[in-house]
């Protein structure tokens, strides 16, 4: 039919099974370390990504390269589309290396759903400003 396939990501996102394990007794390091080694598995596993938080999302990007996918969740936005506070932004999870963000509540919630859509695009404009990435990086074909 000359479709694509679709991208098949992995959830890195440990929280919970962090959690159960420490119920259990396990100690297999930090939750940072077992996102990192999960994400590695499903790279490994050829995977075409995960769906991970902000604060992994670089260690991720360090152990699976660029061309893994990354889906970044936990983008908060205050109501009338600006940064909650004490959250991380779109521009710091691009600049993190996130290929694609999740953003719910707030664009549900948004009283100005253009001014937020907006925000979000200047938030991730200023994060690819700042990135370390090479531009022409966030284009790439991947593999069909």
């Amino acid at each position: 039919e000359g479709l694509r396939r679709p991208y098949i990501l992995a959830v890195a996102i440990m929280t919970v099974l962090s959690r159960a394990g420490q119920a259990r007794g396990e100690s297999n390091g930090s939750s940072h370390d077992q996102v990192c080694w999960h994400a590695r598995q499903a790279a490994d596993a050829s995977l075409d990504g995960v769906l991970t938080s902000v604060a992994q999302t670089a260690a991720v990007r360090a152990t699976c390269g660029r061309r893994f996918t990354i889906v970044t969740s936990g983008i908060n936005l205050a109501p009338g589309g600006v940064l909650d506070p004490g959250s991380p932004g779109p521009a710091q999870a691009v600049r993190a290396g996130a290929d694609y963000l999740i953003v719910g509540g707030a664009l549900w919630e948004a009283p100005d759903l253009g001014r937020t859509l907006g925000f979000l695009a200047e938030e991730m404009e200023r994060g690819l400003r700042s990135s370390p990435r090479n531009p022409l990086e966030f284009f790439s074909d991947r593999p069909h």
